[in-house]
């Protein structure tokens, strides 16, 4: 097959490769600029259930995907996209609770979702999802990686990387370990695994990677500290060759 459509609504993707007698399938499925409101009724076929209750109101989605194996069987594997998407009917300020007061921030009804990318793979055992990168007004940028089980159950961790200005500063900025990285604003990262069903996912604060990285902030934050108020003594300045040497007897 060298050129075949896929027609959903208004979305259309391209198709080409091969099949055998077997029906072991070998395709390229192109689609970018994909509107999401017509993609949605065709979500779960590929594993993607929504939470319960929630729609795609708005926004664009893109596939590059390779799909190999026969048709009881088939991976599918390649990059996935979703842009200015508006996820209506979740409930940001409950499922999102935990981890939106880090940030100051205040929820809604719906979930804008600015960007989404990932690397997926889809088999008949579940979905892997690596190089996840979102932008989620609600919480800020967000990566990581993880697992969708066939019976819908998330495994995923991820960090957010929240702007430091304003609440965000006062509420994040003075724990080690979350403290500013970069100029400007700066970002403050914070850990949180997503668990629960897809139909009902849970959002729940990384606790063992915050102790680790507050643990590690305070053990920079002393040790900086020892270092300003210490000075080098001289005898090690002398075996790091900053010292003079004794002359020989």
């Amino acid at each position: 097959m060298t050129q075949g459509a896929i027609k959903i609504g208004k979305a259309v993707t391209h198709v080409s490769g091969s099949f055998a007698n077997n029906v072991m399938l070998n395709l390229k499925v192109d689609g970018q600029n994909l509107p999401v409101t017509d993609l949605e009724a065709a979500l779960p076929a590929f594993g993607v259930v929504l939470p319960k209750g929630s729609s795609l109101k708005s926004g664009t989605g893109s596939a590059n995907l390779t799909v190999q194996g026969t048709t009881d069987k088939a991976v599918t594997t390649g990059n996935v996209g979703l842009y200015n998407a508006q996820l209506a009917g979740f409930d940001v300020s409950s499922k999102m609770a935990t981890i939106t007061k880090f940030t100051g921030g205040h929820g809604t009804t719906d979930t804008t979702i600015q960007k989404f990318t990932a690397n997926v793979r889809v088999a008949p055992e579940g979905i892997q999802a690596n190089s996840i990168d979102a932008v989620v007004p609600a919480i800020g940028q967000v990566t990581g990686a993880g697992t969708v089980s066939n019976s819908g159950a998330l495994n995923f961790n991820m960090v957010a990387n929240l702007s430091s200005s304003g609440a965000v500063g006062g509420a994040v900025g003075g724990i080690p370990g979350l403290q500013k990285v970069s100029g400007g604003g700066g970002l403050s990262k914070v850990p949180f695994a997503i668990q629960g069903t897809t139909s009902d996912p849970k959002f729940v604060p990384n606790v063992g990677a915050m102790a680790t990285a507050a643990a590690s902030g305070v053990a920079q934050q002393a040790a900086g500290n020892a270092l300003k108020s210490t000075p080098v003594p001289s005898a090690l300045g002398g075996l790091l060759g900053g010292g003079k040497k004794k002359p020989p007897k």
